[in-house]
């Protein structure tokens, strides 16, 4: 008897400026993204769900990341959910923090217009998104934004709580049996949201052609640590897989 089958599509960032006149000409989200696995078997140490996890990456290729221009992510997800309308179960977009520690599994995101007393320089700020990108645009540059009948906060269709303690313990239990480097597994924790720049847009962009379509918005936002040393890599990656596992039972469990 063959296992069902669940399809998750995953994204990862492109390079992207540092914000003191440098850049960040390897962006640790597309990094992890090239260590993915492209299937998680059911039953198995990754996956303990009855369903097969195929893992559908094509921004892993050198260079087919996803750029970190505003137009662009806006371009690419309106394509995305356009010619993955119903084969998709979970999207999955994955950015980089740097200074983090942990993995984390974003909350919401939020609507160019949202202002904000936590974020960065938010005296001088005229909404989200306005932060130049790696093209030196901002969300203004694309014109009058198209989810005026949409909330300023989108937030997906998952039980975020449920889907990190699935992954925690996922990610316990293989560091526990298995011949890992760290006996410790990296840390996943909710985060309250994805962010002013490329990481929220996205996030928000995705999650709101999903709604738009009339759909349940199947999108998860994870950070990574920006770290690109193997073994920071490989941890992060663990996480990522633990995330994809433990959302994709929940979905399931919930009627897919």
């Amino acid at each position: 008897m063959y296992a069902p089958t669940f399809n998750v599509f995953v994204t990862g960032f492109g390079p992207f400026p540092s914000g003191d006149g440098g850049q960040f000409s390897k962006n640790a989200s597309h990094e992890v993204t090239k260590l993915l696995p492209s299937k998680l078997s059911a039953r198995s140490s990754s996956n303990p769900g009855n369903a097969d996890i195929n893992i559908i990456n094509p921004t892993s290729g050198e260079g087919a990341y996803v750029k970190t221009e505003y137009k662009f992510i806006r371009e690419y997800c309106e394509k995305l959910h356009m010619e993955n309308d119903d084969a998709i179960d979970l999207f999955l977009h994955v950015g980089m923090a740097y200074g983090w520690d942990f993995v984390s599994v974003e909350r919401c995101a939020y609507k160019e217009v949202m202002t904000s007393s936590w974020a960065k320089n938010w005296k001088t700020r005229t909404g989200y998104y306005t932060t130049p990108d790696d093209s030196g645009k901002t969300v203004k540059d694309l014109g009058p934004c198209p989810w005026d009948d949409l909330p300023i906060g989108l937030s997906p269709c998952l039980d975020i709580d449920a889907t990190i303690d699935g992954a925690r313990l996922a990610l316990q239990t293989k560091h526990a049996f298995g011949k890992q480097k760290e006996t410790v597994p990296i840390v996943i924790k909710q985060h309250e949201e994805a962010g002013t720049y490329c990481c929220g847009f996205i996030y928000y962009e995705s999650m709101a052609q999903r709604i738009k379509k009339g759909k349940k918005p199947n999108v998860l936002f994870c950070h990574v640590p920006g770290e690109t040393d193997q073994l920071t890599l490989e941890r992060a990656r663990d996480a990522i897989v633990a995330v994809i596992a433990s959302a994709a039972n929940q979905l399931m469990q919930n009627g897919w």
